[in-house]
């Protein structure tokens, strides 16, 4: 797995992404409201998953947000897990 990859915010389509192999883009779905971002869903496509897909950009996600001083809240299950056991990745 490429751990250099660059986090881009489709903000068209609401969510975070990063391109890996083959092509495939694990995203982050969410949603702004009054300045926090919720954080719906992360999807990494079934061909890669259980490569620490999920985590990286969940890591990714969290670092941008706490530079940026973006309050986070996640919805998904998986976000909330991740946020749960890496703590210091959060503003």
């Amino acid at each position: 797995m490429d751990k250099n990859v660059e986090l881009i915010d489709n903000r068209t389509m609401d969510r975070f992404e990063i391109q890996v192999e083959d092509g495939h883009k694990p995203r982050v779905e969410y949603t702004i409201v009054d300045g926090t971002y919720y954080l719906n869903y992360v999807h990494v496509p079934s061909e890669i998953r259980g490569k620490g897909y999920g985590e990286l950009i969940m890591k990714l996600v969290l670092e941008y947000l706490a530079r940026e001083e973006h309050p986070v809240k996640p919805v998904c299950s998986f976000a909330a897990a991740y946020m749960r056991r890496h703590p210091s990745n959060q503003a």
